[in-house]
């Protein structure tokens, strides 16, 4: 929001591209908030990076990107390094489509000297500007962080809220054993929604039930850690976690009760994107082991561990063989499978437990199957 209020003042026509953030908080800011990257990326003069590097930003802007992009287009990013794919940036400034380069990360830190030789050779006709990503080491921030931290400690004297305290205040070691194994289960099912649903999440709702349901704000917090991880560039702990959210414009609800229908402990997890519902819910069984019991109008069975690939598509023969042959040609190996449906003949989910991350063009071919509706990796 800095840049933009900046960029503004020099007359600059700003939009911006974040699947998080409500249109409300940009129309504050005079920003032409867009639906589509691509779409933004056609009619830009300079694009500047402002996003944590995860898997939904990982070479988010690769040569598809730099193709679309205007002719004398100037990049800047000082956000993380990996989100420009760096090879393709050398390759659009050897082609004179790019006037200008101002990089502060790197996608390997120090930047390997291969890499500074090319940007180098291409100085003579392409602006280039390059920093260590030192910002915080300055006099300035170093008072305010001397600042921050004697106003938190002040706060816990004081018996208040601390922002940005790094381990939630348990009452004893006893409670702590009991919800960790909850904890984790809470966080895991924000991780795995946030990555599930394809727009921006705008609601989320929360509900605990069982005789862990006493412990809800906790839990509550942790899986909004687990959902804000994902899009926020700064630590998020099961503190602050209501502050991020709230910061965000993201409304959430809560319900707790002791009675529960089928499980002893049980957390239900629903998010709003666009009008479009997602959910996920699972439970802790004999105290310890994590499953995930429901996605969406699905009942399943899935570890929440490791790297999954999750699938609807149509109950007919051959699905999942069409999957694996993808899978075997790219050599990865599946750990295993689960599979859940509402009637037979109908649409059903399936969940791959997967050894290695699936290659793009992969995925890309999983899509092209006719009776796959939707598919997402997933990494928890």
């Amino acid at each position: 929001s800095q840049v933009a209020i900046r960029a503004k003042a020099f007359g600059m026509k700003v939009m911006a591209y974040d699947p998080y953030i409500p249109k409300e908080k940009a129309d504050k800011l005079g920003v032409k908030l867009m639906d589509n990257l691509h779409d933004m990326l056609k009619e830009i003069d300079v694009l500047t990076i402002h996003a944590p590097l995860t898997h939904e930003t990982k070479n988010m802007i690769d040569e598809k990107e730099f193709e679309i992009m205007k002719e004398g287009v100037y990049i800047v990013n000082c956000a993380r390094g990996g989100i420009i794919n760096e090879k393709a940036l050398i390759k659009y400034m050897e082609k004179g489509k790019i006037r200008g380069v101002a990089l502060d990360v790197y996608s390997k830190e120090p930047p390997s000297q291969e890499f500074v030789d090319e940007l180098k050779k291409l100085s003579d006709k392409v602006n280039i500007s390059l920093s260590p990503h030192i910002g915080a080491n300055t006099y300035e921030s170093q008072r305010n962080v001397a600042v921050i931290v004697a106003q938190q400690v002040l706060k816990a004297l004081k018996g208040q809220t601390v922002e940005y305290a790094v381990n939630a205040p348990f009452p004893d070691l006893s409670v702590l054993t009991l919800i960790k194994p909850y904890l984790d289960l809470a966080e895991k099912l924000g991780k795995f929604l946030v990555q599930w649903t394809d727009e921006g999440i705008r609601e989320i709702h929360i509900e605990v039930r069982g005789d862990i349901a006493q412990h809800f704000q906790p839990i509550s917090s942790a899986v909004l850690k687990g959902i804000l991880e994902e899009f926020v560039d700064f630590p998020v702990n099961i503190i602050n976690a209501f502050y991020v959210a709230k910061d965000r414009g993201i409304k959430v609800e809560e319900l707790y009760s002791e009675e529960t229908p089928d499980f002893k402990h049980y957390i239900k997890v629903v998010v709003k994107a666009d009008g479009k519902e997602k959910t996920v819910a699972g439970t802790v069984l004999e105290g310890q082991i994590l499953r995930i019991i429901e996605i969406d109008r699905y009942k399943v069975d899935i570890e929440p561990e490791g790297i999954l690939l999750v699938f609807e598509n149509k109950d007919v023969p051959g699905v999942i063989g069409k999957i694996g042959s993808l899978l075997g040609g790219a050599n990865i190996n599946i750990a295993g499978f689960r599979l859940g449906r509402e009637k037979k003949g109908g649409i059903a989910i399936g969940i791959l437990n997967l050894d290695d991350p699936i290659p793009a063009e992969i995925l890309e071919e999983i899509k092209k199957i006719p009776e796959i509706l939707f598919v997402k990796q997933i990494f928890l």
